[in-house]
Formats: structure tokens, C-alpha cells, sequence
């Protein structure tokens, strides 16, 4: 966001607090959009994830109250929601109790809020991840006004694992405290150690949102939902293993597969052979290289259509759509964290027509509606 803009978003913040709670804000954060890559699915078992936090910016102001009640104002929406620490309201809330107790649970104060948020430029509350996105911003205003002393990344460390949200919730937890200078961010063994590489400034990334313009069959639906159902019971079986699955050894390996029914044994295959990638990607960010980080992106989307069977026919419309962009190096379906969400990588000076001509093609060849946005890898959570 240019400067001008986010002045703009900011004061518009600031009125429509003071609107809201006939007083002024004390603190104002802000936290981005979680950008899975690779691996995101593997980290409930030890495997290493690679991912970028996106600058498309939730911001947060807010002041601390004497009581546990919870007033959040919807800028966007224009009303206000009530609900305490112990208890949620709406859907949307349910990150933010849930972090709230992660944060109790880890020795940290919180307290009631009156607080007011405003969604990034363009999205709406249909939008996928922006509830995780004001759960992390509200835990690092608690950070600003009850001076905790303590850092992004001992956070992630502390409620990724422990707050009651399914995985892949907590990995967008994870991403968007860990998400530092504009940097890929690499996490190996249940978020004990990280590291950070720069993002090559030869790729501009693309989060593409798809939804087919009319429903799709019974049949098909209960299709997709077995196909997810199916993998996800596969994967409980395989969180009994307690060897992170990135230091697995050859015998490890065999003995888990003698544990296994087949179709948990090709599951556990593609999980190891996500690591393989996670690898080469990584080393692909380091060289500079999209062309062969797009072809990692392209096997994993493969692997989940082909073994997993959990990738959805508009969804993989989408993704051969944006495959044959030009300067298009790659995309996968980030299934784990949104269904209908395609991770793409361009070349910077096409990206903008060809993102164009994807949402002309796939809605006229294949009737689907796709919300296309261009993301800038950022710090992610921050104070203003």
C-alpha cells in the first residue's frame, strides 16, 4: 500500500473509533494474509513449511478496557460486536477467544478491548483468512497496551501449537507473527526453528479465490467432501508418529509404513515427497530462480489431485487457467488452508495482463467467478 493510501485507511480507522467509542484509540496494529508455498500440511507432523506473509493489511485500533468485554467495531460493516474473552460471538470471533486462551494458557495478560478493525483494500468478509488475520492483530495489540515482553517469534512459538483452531488455522498463526522483511519464511520441527530467505524479486505472487457462478452437483460435493474426509482421517493416524517427518531415517520409515493401510502409505508418500520439494524450493528462492520454484509449486498441485484426490475441478480450472498465462511460473491449489485458493507465480512485467485474461477465460470457458490479487511478500504483524 502506498503511503497516501494507508494515511487514508488509517485516519478513516481513527474516526470511525472514535465514532464508535466516543474516545480515541491508544495503540494500532496491523497484521497481513498468510501466502502458503509448500508444505503447510506436513507441519502438524514435523515437516518443514515454507511460506510468505502478504502485505494485504488488516488494521486494528484499539484501547484497553477495565472489565474482560470485547467491543469490536466492523469499519467496513459499520456495526459493532459484543462477547468476552471466555466466550465468542460471531464464526468470526472464535480465532480470537481461541487465541485469547493460548495466551492465558502461555502466562500472558489480556484484557477487554473496544477496538475497531478495517479489512484490506478490495476484500470482503467472504474473503477467506481475514478472521485469522484480526486474531493475530488483536493478540499484538494485547502485546502494545499490556507490554508484554516478548517477541514475534517466541509467539509463534508458544500459541501456534497450543491454541484450540484446527492446523491449518495455526499455521496462518504461525506465518503472519513469523512473517519478517519481506522474506520467505522457512519452519522446520513444529515452529522450534526458523529461518529467513529473501524472496526473489523476479516473482510477483498471486492469491487467486475461485468459486464455480452456479453450484456444483450433490454428487460432486459429496465427492470432494469424501475425498477431504478421507485424507484428513489419514492424517490423524499418521500424528500418532512422533519423529518430525523432516529427520525421518530409512528405518523409520519402513517401520511406519508397515503400520499403514494402503492408502495411508501413498498419503505418507506424498508427504514425504512434499519435504523433497519444500527442499528444492528453498533452494530455488536462495538461486533466484521462478522457473524451477514454479515447476515445485506445479508437482505439489499435482500430487494433491492425483494421490490426494482433494483438489476440486474448478479449482484445478483454475490452476491450468493460470498456467497458461504468459509468464506464469507455476501455481498450486493451497488446499489445506482454503479450498478454493490457488497460489500462482509471475513474472512482474506480465502479471497484471495476464491475471486479465485468466478471469475472462475461466469465466467463459468454465463459468466460474475468480477473484484475482497480486500480493507483495511483507514484515507481517506490525505496530503503527
Amino acid at each position: 500500500m502506498h503511503l497516501d493510501a494507508l494515511i487514508k485507511t488509517l485516519s478513516a480507522l481513527h474516526r470511525a473509533f472514535r465514532r464508535a467509542f466516543r474516545r480515541p484509540a491508544s495503540a494500532v496494529v496491523g497484521a497481513g494474509c498468510a501466502v502458503p508455498l509448500l508444505g503447510e500440511h506436513t507441519a502438524s507432523y514435523g515437516g518443514a513449511t515454507l511460506a510468505l506473509a502478504g502485505d494485504h493489511y488488516l488494521y486494528l485500533a484499539g484501547r484497553p478496557r477495565a472489565d474482560e468485554r470485547l467491543q469490536v467495531h466492523h469499519v467496513n460493516q459499520g456495526h459493532t460486536v459484543q462477547f468476552t474473552l471466555d466466550r465468542a460471538g460471531p464464526a468470526w470471533t472464535q480465532p480470537l477467544v481461541a487465541l485469547a486462551m493460548a495466551c492465558r494458557n502461555a502466562g500472558y495478560t489480556v484484557c477487554g478491548v473496544d477496538a475497531a478493525f478495517i479489512l484490506p483494500t478490495g476484500w470482503t468478509t467472504e474473503d477467506r483468512g481475514w478472521e485469522i488475520s484480526l486474531a493475530v492483530a488483536m493478540v499484538w495489540l494485547w502485546r502494545e497496551v499490556k507490554e508484554w515482553s516478548t517477541s514475534a517469534v517466541d509467539l509463534a512459538r508458544q500459541l501456534s501449537g497450543d491454541v484450540s483452531l484446527p492446523p491449518p488455522r495455526r499455521e496462518e498463526i504461525r506465518v503472519l507473527l513469523l512473517g519478517r522483511q519481506g522474506q520467505v519464511t522457512y519452519v522446520e520441527d513444529y515452529a522450534h526453528h526458523q529461518s529467513w530467505y529473501p524472496w526473489p524479486r523476479s516473482i510477483s505472487v498471486v492469491l487467486a479465490d475461485v468459486r464455480a457462478a452456479t453450484a456444483p452437483s450433490e454428487a460432486e460435493r459429496e465427492r470432494q467432501e469424501q475425498a477431504l474426509a478421507t485424507v484428513l482421517q489419514s492424517l490423524r493416524t499418521l500424528a500418532d508418529i512422533d519423529t518430525p517427518l523432516a529427520r525421518m531415517t530409512p528405518d523409520m520409515l519402513t517401520a511406519v509404513r508397515q503400520r499403514l493401510k494402503a492408502s495411508e502409505g501413498f498419503l505418507l508418500e506424498h508427504l514425504l515427497s512434499e519435504q523433497e520439494r519444500v527442499q528444492r524450493a528453498l533452494r530455488a528462492c536462495v538461486a533466484d530462480d521462478p522457473a524451477v520454484l514454479g515447476a515445485v509449486l506445479n508437482e505439489s498441485h499435482i500430487s494433491a489431485r492425483d494421490v490426494l484426490n482433494v483438489v476440486p475441478s474448478e479449482v484445478d480450472a483454475l490452476w491450468q487457467a493460470l498456467n497458461a498465462a504468459p509468464g506464469c511460473y507455476g501455481a498450486r491449489a493451497a488446499w489445506y488452508f482454503a479450498p478454493g485458493r490457488v497460489v500462482a507465480l509471475f513474472s512482474p512485467r506480465t502479471v497484471k495482463e495476464a491475471l486479465t485474461q485468466v478471469s475472462e477465460q475461466v469465466r467463459q470457458e468454465h463459468h466460474l467467478m475468480a477473484a484475482l490479487r497480486v500480493v507483495e511478500p511483507a514484515d507481517g504483524v506490525l505496530s503503527l
